[in-house]
């Protein structure tokens, strides 16, 4: 009988600690996504838990995208900044950059993926540390 309820503890423990480490684990792992409209120059960013790619996807639907393309889906965590400039056409050019040790290095990289998508005027609109 004894053995039998040791069983049922053991068991009932062992739930217990799955819980918590799945709990703790979505916790710790973090990641940034972002998607980008080229014909309405429309992004959407987000960063900081589960389920980033769907909020980035919806959030560059609501600022006016009509065909948002994922331009960054890291799974990590770290400073990250958007770079916001304008192309030859006059549509807003946007380069992203997420996981980097410092603030000034997200901004170096975001700037110049902006710069590479043909912008100009460039500047950085937003910044974060995603810990």
């Amino acid at each position: 009988m004894k053995n039998l309820q040791n069983l049922k503890i053991m068991k009932n423990l062992k739930k217990t600690f799955t819980i918590i480490f799945i709990t703790l684990t979505s916790f710790c792992f973090s990641q940034t996504a972002a998607y980008y409209c080229s014909q309405t120059g429309a992004v959407g960013f987000c960063y900081g838990y589960g389920n980033v790619k769907e909020c980035a996807y919806n959030q560059a639907y609501r600022y006016g995208a009509t065909n948002p393309q994922l331009i960054l889906n890291y799974n990590g965590k770290g400073y990250g900044a958007l770079a916001v400039g304008t192309n030859s056409y006059g549509i807003r050019v946007v380069g992203i950059a997420a996981g980097y040790d410092s603030l000034s290095r997200a901004s170096n990289v975001a700037f110049r993926e902006c710069r590479k998508r043909g912008g100009t005027g460039i500047y950085i609109s937003d910044t974060w540390l995603d810990q």
